[in-house]
């Protein structure tokens, strides 16, 4: 499995400009994480605690990744994972946006991966 990683800038906040660590890096990343994602269907009810990690994570789905059965996800479907610090206690930005993208193929069984 590999993963794309795109800049996040010193101060926290998220950075839409991907940085090129590998030749892979997918189309739809460049065009920056998709915008309105916390509108979306929300996976767990309450936030995910890692207090070993010093975090807390929300996990989202867009309406075709909602329709999975099974495990099996249509194409078009993305997830998009939130991480806040403790400290913000899962409110205001996020300080790192991962994002999945169901595009098909062989590679990661069809999903794309980029990080914010």
């Amino acid at each position: 499995m590999s993963f794309v990683l795109l800049g996040c800038s010193p101060g926290g906040s998220i950075n839409q400009r991907p940085v090129r660590v590998q030749p892979e890096l997918p189309a739809w990343a460049a065009k920056g994480y998709p915008g309105g994602y916390e509108q979306w269907w929300r996976l767990n009810k309450k936030p995910i605690a890692r207090t070993e990690l010093n975090e807390i994570r929300n996990l989202y789905f867009n309406v075709k990744a909602k329709t999975a059965i099974n495990g099996r996800y249509p194409i078009g479907s993305v997830v998009v994972k939130a991480q806040h610090r403790m400290a913000s206690g899962g409110k205001g930005m996020p300080y790192q946006i991962a994002v999945m993208r169901k595009e098909g193929g062989q590679k990661q069984n069809g999903w794309t991966f980029a990080v914010y």
